[in-house]
């Protein structure tokens, strides 16, 4: 055999033992990259992972701050809707309820400073 056609066969035969590797780590549910990985084989999977775990972290965060932001809005929206649904106060009528004669009576404290007024006049 000549060296290409060994270099051949060698290749070959490396390139079975990876497929069946490779079926072997599927079949019991983990990837080819996982196990390199895991195993610290090559730096590139390394990388992959920790920019994957950058990118988890990074939409978590964004989520969290979604979150935080929807949450905001729902207590705004939970306030206004209690300060509608709040019963309001009626507007008080004038003349009513003071201690009058009728409609256009006057408060009963501008009645009191007409009479002291009064008395005071009648003294002098």
């Amino acid at each position: 055999m000549s060296d290409s056609q060994d270099w051949e066969a060698q290749l070959a035969k490396l390139k079975a033992d990876v497929d069946r590797f490779g079926s072997d780590l599927q079949f019991h549910g983990l990837s080819i990259a996982a196990h390199q990985v895991r195993l610290g084989l090559f730096d590139k999977g390394l990388v992959e992972v920790q920019e994957q775990q950058d990118y988890v972290n990074s939409v978590m965060n964004e989520q969290k701050a979604n979150a935080i932001y929807l949450e905001g809005l729902l207590d705004g929206y939970s306030r206004m809707l209690r300060a509608k649904t709040r019963p309001k106060k009626k507007p008080e009528k004038k003349g009513d309820d003071k201690g009058g004669n009728g409609e256009d009576a006057k408060p009963k404290g501008k009645k009191r400073k007409l009479t002291e007024a009064k008395l005071g006049a009648n003294k002098k």
